[in-house]
């Protein structure tokens, strides 16, 4: 057994998720090799990030409560990336339906949606009083990423439907090319049946699975696989729900096509998700909490209010869903909020100091001046603020990812990139001449990460302050909980 001294479990979680495997042999191969790597927490495959976490927060706590307090890992608790997707996989179906009901239900959650679309900001609604849209304000590409990131939004516009889907445990064999789907009850794969024959795209049917070869077009065709009844029932789904996606330079557990299934029926749903701080506004408002942190109260008669309670209900009558269980205390946050209402002097100077990289706050209150449009009749995003969370809940929430941020900066570059997802923000060349020249003045590092939040200084006289002095303000930490999650 490995046992790990007790600590705040959203840094824990973000070590496991990120550093600790453990490899021996498996039943099938994701990675090259006989030998996949085993984690002690579900890996995330596809856009289920806001969902897989309060599962991991499960799996964290049963760790420290076998240990008295402390992180204890047993042999059992380590499984591959196969595995815990495929047993995750019929939980965020179970999620995807609860959905689906509310909205066919037309009570007050589905016209909550409904509200937050037409007077939300969304991912496309974003421009400076010049018309530039957001990506073209700034020259540098690290300050593009950074704007695109702390310009905040309720609603993620993905026309391509990418942020929506479920990716399904098919697994590919690079030799053959056989589709296998892995079985997360028996722990082994089962090859697939495929039909021989030219198909159209037209000719789909039930239990069928299409692949084709997308750098052959001209002499391609659409191989037909059935998808037995085993794995439909295994995993929560029905066979008229599956179609294929081929995520460009993106591949499923060492698989070069992702096949998925629609979360929403509705295309509108596909195409317009809560993403970044939209996830983080609904995991608020799914906790019960409005704008100003505080639990809608029961005599509340606004939509919103109306509408949170409705989700509550139909989130906690089906315990298969990852978030049944979801509450505030569980959310670091929540209690990061709690602390700033209570201690303004405290907060003036997190405002600061949370800035001292990426500048996350200067961004944020430089999009209450962008508009929703480039032409005529355009809104200002500072008058669209009904659905974004309040200042304190976006102060705890850029400070939460500013602690992520040096956290993974004390491991190495290649962390820093991982966790921050830095290659699908500046793409691979800009990741490459930032590797190259880090020790340059002006390129960003790890290490020089480390050193500004330990260094670099706000305030005045000899009440100066770093970040990290903020973060070890005895207002802050003199009692930490001991088990929570973060956004």
């Amino acid at each position: 057994m490995i046992k790990i001294l007790s600590s705040s479990s959203f840094v824990l979680a973000l070590a496991l998720s990120t550093s600790l495997s453990h490899a021996h042999p498996g039943n099938s191969s994701e990675e090259k090799g006989s030998y996949p790597s085993r984690y002690a927490v579900y890996q995330q495959q596809g856009p289920t990030c806001p969902h897989i976490s309060w599962v991991n927060l499960q799996k964290v706590r049963a760790m420290r409560e076998r240990g008295d307090g402390h992180i204890i890992f047993q042999e059992d608790d380590f499984v591959t990336k196969a595995h815990s997707y495929a047993k995750f996989f019929p939980a965020i179906r179970s999620l995807d339906r609860i959905y689906e009901t509310l909205r066919a239900s037309n009570g007050s959650y589905a016209t909550y949606e409904q509200t937050l679309s037409a007077e939300g900001i969304k991912s496309t609604g974003r421009y400076d009083n010049k018309g530039n849209f957001g990506d073209s304000i700034d020259w540098l590409p690290t300050n593009k990423a950074r704007r695109e990131a702390y310009s905040p939004y309720n609603i993620k516009v993905d026309l391509n439907s990418s942020q929506m889907i479920r990716w399904l445990p098919i697994l590919q064999n690079p030799g053959d090319g056989q589709l296998h789907y892995y079985s997360y009850l028996s722990g082994q794969t089962y090859p697939l049946l495929r039909v021989d024959g030219v198909e159209t795209e037209e000719d789909l049917s039930t239990c069928r699975l299409y692949t084709f070869d997308w750098d052959n077009t001209e002499n391609s065709q659409y191989n037909k696989y059935v998808l037995p009844e085993q794995m439909l029932t295994e995993m929560n789904i029905s066979a008229d729900e599956v179609s294929e996606y081929i995520a460009n330079g993106k591949d499923f557990l060492g698989s070069s096509n992702v096949y998925y299934l629609k979360a929403a029926s509705d295309d509108t749903f596909q195409q317009e998700s809560f993403y970044e701080v939209g996830s983080y506004q609904h995991m608020l408002f799914a906790c019960g909490l409005d704008s100003q942190n505080n639990p809608f109260d029961l005599e509340d008669a606004s939509l919103e209010a109306r509408a949170s309670f409705e989700l509550r209900d139909a989130l906690l009558q089906d315990e298969s869903n990852p978030w049944s269980q979801i509450n505030q205390e569980d959310l670091f946050e929540y209690h990061l909020t709690e602390i700033f209402k209570m201690n303004a002097d405290l907060k003036q100077r997190a405002m600061e100091a949370v800035n001292f990289f990426n500048n996350p706050w200067s961004f944020y209150q430089e999009s209450f001046d962008l508009f929703d449009s480039a032409g005529d009749g355009r809104t200002k995003l500072s008058t669209k603020q009904r659905f974004m969370p309040g200042e304190d809940q976006m102060l705890a929430y850029y400070l939460s990812g500013q602690l992520r941020f040096l956290s993974a900066s004390t491991i190495s570059m290649d962390a820093l990139i991982s966790v921050e997802e830095l290659e699908d923000e500046l793409g691979e060349r800009v990741l490459k001449a930032m590797k190259a020249f880090q020790k340059l003045p002006g390129v960003p590092s790890h290490t020089k990460v480390v050193k500004e939040a330990r260094k670099k200084k706000y305030g005045s006289g000899n009440g100066k302050y770093s970040f990290l002095d903020i973060w070890t303000d005895r207002n802050l930490c003199k009692s930490p909980p001991s088990g929570l999650i973060s956004v």
